[in-house]
């Protein structure tokens, strides 16, 4: 049976009220050492295992990277986890649950989530409302910011769960909405009335009036 591996990134950025995992703010100063334990863990993961009279398997099918907010971790810091277990473990690239999960150049700095490994169906929708919760909550434009994009991290690891490429569906999406805009403007032209000219109130019964 293959394994599904399970790593903690306990650091957060802030402590949400409602969380009761074990995780907690902390100095970056501990996040290096924090990633050797892991890495060292990770290594003797097979020792340990025997010294307890026990049997580790080597074949693994899906890592999560859980927390806490893994993507705290600078890139190269989890590169090294990857390596780490990819070292002392069989990952199966090719696996049925997909162990890679490929982000959309376009989000830049989170191309890194080609090295995050894929997550249980479930677990990643779980993931997108946590993260949209977290957004809702932000005190500022700086958590705004790092919450925005912790969630789009966790709504492209679903669409790649889901076998759906996340730039088709946001393109496809936005010709939805160019084509819903355009029917709308083309209703309130035969009324003689334009967008700018309604209050919010009016303008949301209109779009909603727009199949």
């Amino acid at each position: 049976m293959s394994l599904g591996i399970y790593i903690s990134v306990p650091f957060c950025r802030s402590k949400c009220s409602y969380c009761n995992f074990a995780s907690d703010v902390f100095s970056r100063v501990l996040f290096e050492r924090y990633v050797d334990r892991v890495c060292s863990d990770t290594e003797n993961a097979p020792r340990t295992a025997q010294e307890m009279s026990g049997l580790i398997e080597r074949e693994v099918d899906s890592i999560y990277l859980g927390g806490g907010t893994p993507t705290l971790l600078e890139v190269r810091q989890l590169e090294r986890i990857f390596a780490a277990v990819r070292t002392q473990f069989d990952v199966g690239a090719d696996a049925d649950d997909s162990v890679l999960v490929e982000v959309a150049q376009v989000l830049g700095e989170l191309d890194l989530a080609h090295r995050v490994l894929a997550v249980r169906r479930e677990r990643e929708r779980e993931a997108v409302a946590e993260e949209a919760r977290e957004l809702a909550g932000a005190a500022d434009a700086r958590q705004t910011f790092a919450e925005m994009g912790d969630l789009l991290f966790a709504v492209v690891s679903l669409a790649r769960r889901l076998k759906v490429n996340p730039e088709d569906a946001l393109r496809v999406a936005g010709q939805r909405f160019r084509e819903r805009f355009a029917q709308a403007e083309a209703t309130l032209r035969k009324d003689g009335l334009t967008f700018s000219e309604l209050d919010h109130d009016e303008k949301a019964r209109r779009w909603e009036a727009t199949s």
